[in-house]
């Protein structure tokens, strides 16, 4: 039996995006692009205008159309009571098996009955979401989970790049930087697992980023039912569509053609050697916190 879904998540700067392009080549997917972003609605009714939604040339993305182009011709209405904005509080929730959250259960399944509505499969592109995989995977067994990880270090110099554009600087010490989402992304892990914030290690930008990266490679994994490599699926991403298709009964030919058509295979980095001892700072703290959750 075919799964109902596949909701694909990863920290931001992970490659998400490309991926998503690739799964969009295929007509029977409905591919839902960030269905969680805080300006998804503003985006929505914006679609079809000239430079609407994220900018693509600065974020670097080679998606080719409208980025929400597939909740064209929801209910407005609807779209809106069900995403329920009012009533997020955060867009890096953590959730676990055991949490509650109704508003996301109702929302995923409205996403998922558009899609069935139109023949086709919905697939999220919801990086918002990968700390949530427990959740998701006790909520919703019959989907297909894939979680996306990379080289924290080639996503530290993707948000660097980011940062500049904006005219902001990114030092990898610096404690108090919160650029895309970072301190609050680690302030809602360490407390929902109950760790003191004021106990904790003084953390820099960097180190509190490989810490995520880390803890979502280490520990999140276990809810996914694919963990992807992005280094490996631009090398060769035949297996992971090849999995896809096997459990969604969907030929991914097109996305395979799309991926190699249009990967981008940099020259390997040298790592950085000061990166590596800020990486070397945090690993008893992830060690110990994966020992606590994981026994």
């Amino acid at each position: 039996m075919a799964v109902k879904g596949l909701i694909a998540t990863g920290y931001f700067r992970t490659g998400s995006t490309f991926f998503f392009s690739c799964l969009r080549q295929v007509t029977k997917f409905r591919c839902y692009y960030e269905p969680y972003h805080p300006e998804l609605l503003e985006f929505v009714d914006s679609l079809g205008d000239i430079n609407s939604g994220p900018d693509r040339e600065a974020l670097g993305h080679s998606i080719g159309d409208d980025y929400f182009a597939e909740f064209e011709g929801m209910d407005r209405v609807a779209l809106e009571n069900v995403y329920g904005l009012s009533r997020r509080t955060t867009n890096q929730p953590v959730l676990l098996s055991q949490s509650t959250h109704q508003d996301l259960y109702n929302y995923i399944h409205f996403l998922e009955n558009f899609a069935h509505q139109q023949q086709q499969i919905s697939v999220l592109q919801a990086n918002r979401l990968n700390f949530s995989l427990p959740w998701l995977k006790q909520n919703f067994p019959d989907y297909l989970l894939l979680l996306i990880t990379r080289n924290p270090q080639e996503v530290f110099a993707s948000l660097k790049s980011l940062a500049f554009k904006d005219g902001v600087v990114i030092h990898a010490e610096d404690t108090k930087s919160g650029y895309w989402n970072v301190n609050e992304a680690y302030e809602n892990v360490v407390r929902r697992y109950g760790f003191h914030i004021k106990l904790l290690p003084n953390f820099g930008y960097y180190q509190k980023l490989y810490f995520l990266l880390k803890f979502s490679e280490r520990v999140m994994a276990r809810s996914a039912d694919i963990v992807l490599s992005y280094e490996s699926f631009l090398t060769d991403p035949k297996p992971i569509f090849t999995m896809i298709e096997k459990a969604t009964e969907i030929d991914t030919e097109p996305s395979i053609d799309y991926a190699k058509q249009h990967a981008n295979l940099n020259k390997i980095r040298i790592e950085n050697e000061y990166l590596c001892e800020l990486e070397n700072s945090v690993k008893s703290f992830l060690n110990d916190v994966a020992k606590s959750i994981c026994g």
